[in-house]
């Protein structure tokens, strides 16, 4: 009797989630803007548009620089430079395999300085802050309209940041543990400010860095989206392919 109850409750379970499976899948392509900002009086010092869609994730520099699809189902990130017309392959499972060494070999001291030193905390203005004393995150969240974009936004973010962990020798354990917070809360950071701490001869000459991001959701593809995507993988088809050494020389 109890196991007949558990498998009727899992079907029942099913049963109500099929309409977010089905119509969560045929909703799940949506656009995220991001707006970097390293004084917000002034105008912003990056922008991108990143675009999810069939399970992709594609991230388009507006300088023109760079573009990068994330592809989770066939284990691959391919980063393009339209400037150059060439692009390189990264394979998933290396990028995780070198960020959980580097993890694995820290000392406890340099670990502490960038994962969070205790749990979340919600700040006068309304913030989130997540972090410790060198190093901190103060972010503000939206909740979208179907679960499955905040799930599929902490999956691209948490494979930007190791891309970026990976080139840019920046560690990025405390970005991910936000990125899964979100995750697990199925919200969207609207607002999110890295704050770093950089120690003087004191502590009263310590100067902080703050840098800004403003994210803006669009839960919807416009036709100029679906030409941006044609026109990407028409360049993946076309772009010379290189060695990672050669792209990133």
């Amino acid at each position: 009797m109890k196991h007949t109850k558990s498998i009727l409750g899992a079907f029942m379970s099913l049963f109500f989630l099929l309409p977010t499976l089905i119509f969560g899948q045929a909703k799940s392509d949506f656009r995220i803007d991001v707006d970097i900002y390293e004084d917000e009086r002034n105008k912003p010092v990056n922008s991108t548009q990143t675009i999810f869609t069939s399970g992709q994730y594609i991230e388009i520099d507006e300088s023109g620089d760079r573009i990068t699809v994330i592809e989770p189902t066939i284990g691959r990130i391919t980063i393009l430079d339209p400037k150059r017309k060439s692009m390189v392959h990264l394979e998933m499972n290396y990028i995780e395999t070198q960020l959980n060494r580097v993890f694995s070999e820290m000392s406890a001291e340099d670990k502490s300085k960038f994962t969070a030193e205790g749990e979340p905390r919600m700040e006068n203005d309304s913030s989130i802050s997540l972090g410790n004393k060198r190093l901190r995150y103060r972010f503000k969240t939206t909740t979208p309209s179907n679960p499955m974009i905040a799930t599929s936004y902490g999956d691209f973010a948490n494979w930007s940041v190791r891309v970026n962990a990976l080139f840019n020798k920046t560690p990025p354990f405390l970005r991910m543990q936000l990125n899964q917070l979100l995750i697990d809360q199925r919200q969207l950071p609207a607002e999110l400010r890295r704050v770093t701490v950089v120690p003087g001869k004191t502590e009263s000459t310590d100067q902080t860095k703050e840098i800004v991001a403003l994210l803006r959701c669009k839960e919807s593809l416009s036709d100029d989206d679906r030409t941006r995507i044609a026109s990407v993988y028409k360049s993946m088809a076309e772009f010379k392919l290189t060695s990672d050494k050669e792209f990133f020389r």
